[in-house]
């Protein structure tokens, strides 16, 4: 039997480049992933149901959902055999107040970046400014030159944009 290495095992990421870098922490795909495709569903069944059925429901372009299929399936596993994601499954129907909070325990389960940037943003006060530089300044104290400036600036001001409309 051959035993798989302990962050592979438990299905945690940590590449280089992430979701989180291509902006893809998304809480309103995922839940009308989860709503239009039936809970019994196995992994092989996300992708088509993103892609070639549109279940979220823009489908502006097929290359695009197809990165998206890609990112969602990164963060969130959607695969019945990653206990993480099956828990997610189960509770999901419990509520949509708790929807967020689910989604977010497993990204931050399956993404060390944005587990390990956690007590940073537990940090902020509530009603706290949080600008771009104050997050590119902890992110490249935090990660030297593992981030080029533009993809911090891009990443929090499209949050930003998003935020204000």
């Amino acid at each position: 039997m051959t035993l798989t290495p302990f962050p592979v095992s438990l299905r945690l990421r940590s590449d280089a480049r992430s979701v989180r870098t291509s902006r893809t922490l998304r809480l309103a795909e995922p839940k009308l992933v989860l709503g239009g495709v039936d809970a019994k569903a196995q992994a092989e069944d996300y992708a088509p149901a993103i892609i070639e059925e549109n279940v979220p429901g823009k489908l502006p372009a097929r290359t695009t959902w197809q990165r998206f299929a890609k990112r969602l399936t990164e963060l969130y596993a959607l695969d019945p055999g990653c206990t993480r994601f099956r828990l997610l499954r189960h509770f999901w129907p419990a509520g949509s107040s708790s929807r967020p909070m689910l989604g977010f325990l497993l990204a931050a389960a399956r993404h060390a970046l944005l587990r390990e940037t956690m007590p940073f943003v537990v940090g902020i006060k509530l009603n706290e400014p949080v600008t771009t530089e104050i997050v590119s300044e902890h992110l490249s104290h935090q990660y030297p030159k593992r981030f080029a400036l533009t993809t911090l600036r891009s990443t929090f001001l499209t949050h930003e944009r998003r935020s204000a409309a």
